[in-house]
């Protein structure tokens, strides 16, 4: 009888063992899904097309990227966060890419509560938000540099020619609210209302900064329009230090600009001259990475890839962190302190949505069509 039920007892358990077996598997873990925005096409593409080229690429188990392509138009970029936004699933946004675009999207991420982590430079004097992250080299971070850079070597005497956009106009008052403290004088400040210029406009602009004796030339301006500035500056035979804002750290302007590139100064990310990395900086790890996966899809080192890059890993962080939820993902970003990425190291803030430090950033100069450290 012992035996009969010792049998009966493995029956009983094969059969429990082949029901589990033949059980469903549980739902799989739900997939994370993100939007973003990026200006991939048009004349704001070498901001957004390396961004949009990382993201494409990145290939993180469980998570999708919905793209969409703004062409650096405002109206684009709005709708496209409305239609991201209309899709439950979808928690979080990266871009869009342009500072104009950015405050086209601030009241939108307000009403539809969805984080967005814009890829423009912030500029202090702009409306803030509650969901919208600005992770780039602000406005008031480059303008220090340059201005810190221009008080050590005793340059004082100043030409400014900026583009009336909000980017240009964003650097423009950013200047003046610095300048005293660095004991700079703007002593020429020319401000066009195109943002695409005819060769003979250039030349004009660049002679009437150049008339004043200036002891430095500052160009606040992005896209084509700083390439076509400082061939200008070229043309005209310029023999003092000519400094760009940092939207011109890209491959791009060093292709376009070609000799006439060599020399300019501009504030970027370590990103750009990896080898002046110690061993123990902050952002090393990040950028070794970051580098690493560039050279895997054959992609370029650019500052505008790594906002890509950083944007992404933030928002994925967040939401395997906090939990598929917006605004949990929102209030977790904005308590996140000390995250080393490619950009700078962060620490947000419910009264700083930027969350970078002097120390993230450097001076740049371009020699040979390469980038180095500028010179002390």
């Amino acid at each position: 009888m012992a035996k009969r039920a010792a049998m009966r007892g493995a029956l009983w358990l094969a059969l429990l063992l082949m029901g589990c077996s033949a059980m469903p598997p549980g739902p799989p873990p739900q997939k994370l899904r993100f939007g973003a925005i990026f200006s991939q096409t048009g004349r704001y593409a070498f901001v957004g097309k390396p961004g949009a080229e990382v993201v494409k690429v990145l290939g993180l188990p469980g998570v999708e990227f919905v793209i969409h392509d703004s062409e650096g138009q405002t109206s684009k970029a709005e709708d496209s966060l409305r239609r991201l936004a209309a899709d439950p699933s979808l928690l979080g946004v990266i871009g869009p890419c342009t500072t104009d675009e950015t405050l086209a999207v601030i009241r939108q991420a307000n009403d539809y509560k969805l984080p967005c982590l814009s890829i423009s430079a912030a500029d202090r004097s702009h409306p803030t938000s509650p969901w919208v992250f600005r992770l780039p080299i602000t406005t008031y971070h480059m303008v220090y540099q340059i201005g810190d850079y221009l008080a050590r070597h005793d340059l004082k005497r100043i030409a400014l020619i900026s583009v009336e956009s909000g980017f240009g106009k964003a650097g423009r008052r950013e200047l003046l609210t610095q300048a005293p403290d660095f004991g700079l004088t703007l002593i020429s400040d020319q401000v066009s209302p195109d943002r695409q210029l005819k060769p003979e406009e250039t030349d004009q602009l660049v002679r009437a900064s150049l008339q004043s004796r200036p002891q430095a030339l500052v160009i606040w301006w992005s896209a084509a329009g700083a390439v076509e500035l400082t061939l200008a500056a070229r043309r005209q035979g310029i023999s003092i230090p000519l400094l760009h804002s940092g939207g011109i750290a890209g491959p791009e302007f060093l292709q376009a600009g070609g000799e006439a590139a060599n020399g300019v100064l501009f504030p970027g990310s370590p990103l750009l001259v990896p080898q002046s990395l110690a061993e123990n900086h902050a952002q090393k790890p990040a950028i070794e990475q970051f580098s690493r996966f560039c050279d895997q899809h054959a992609l370029p080192l650019s500052n505008f890839g790594g906002y890509g890059w950083d944007a992404a890993n933030l928002l994925v962080e967040a939401a395997r962190a906090a939990g598929p939820n917006r605004a949990k993902i929102r209030a977790y970003l904005e308590n996140l302190q000390g995250w080393p990425a490619v950009s700078g190291v962060y620490h947000f803030s419910p009264v700083d949505h930027n969350g970078l430090t002097h120390e993230s950033f450097l001076m740049i100069q371009i020699e040979q069509g390469r980038w180095r450290p500028a010179p002390e």
